[in-house]
């Protein structure tokens, strides 16, 4: 597994998008609510407290740990909404639309989830690994980045305290 890990890593390892300068200038958040879900429902634009987009696949390790995570934070936090962002799910036929399926019947039927596409990476900044997430606050401005390209995923309570600060 690590040496397949590893590969995925070498394969999606492009050169990420520079930065937007200011925080209400990243488009990413418009985006995801802008795309069908993978049934091709509208993503729901109730009013929330906070958003978190993760960028994951169904076969990756790390992100199957922060979507564990992420659930639990679903559960403590009212008003924090969560949308994932499937990306690299047909990575060298790891997975496919019916074993993503499964792993999200089955363990996270709670997460809305839209598929990726370069137009949607593009304007989060740039995806080159899973995980990655982003944190929007109540107006859809971006202020936390956790791009796995940079760093290892967030723990929960450095999310925590991020949440802290968003939904006060």
């Amino acid at each position: 597994m690590l040496l397949l890990v590893s590969g995925v890593v070498a394969c999606t390892n492009a050169k990420p998008a520079e930065h937007p300068a200011t925080p209400a200038e990243a488009p990413g958040y418009r985006s995801v609510l802008a795309h069908t879900d993978i049934h091709g429902h509208a993503i729901a634009t109730k009013p929330a407290s906070a958003t978190i987009v993760v960028v994951f696949a169904s076969w990756c390790g790390p992100c199957r740990r922060e979507l564990g995570m992420l659930k639990q934070l679903a559960v403590e936090k009212p008003g924090l909404r969560i949308i994932g962002v499937n990306a690299y799910e047909d990575w060298d036929d790891i997975s496919n639309q019916q074993k993503l399926e499964k792993f999200l019947g089955a363990e996270h039927p709670w997460l809305t989830v839209v598929r990726a596409d370069d137009k949607l990476l593009s304007a989060l900044g740039g995806v080159p690994k899973v995980p990655s997430l982003f944190l929007f606050d109540h107006a859809g401005a971006q202020v936390r980045a956790f791009r796995r390209a940079e760093r290892r995923p967030p723990s929960k309570a450095e999310l925590e305290n991020a949440l802290a600060q968003v939904m006060k």
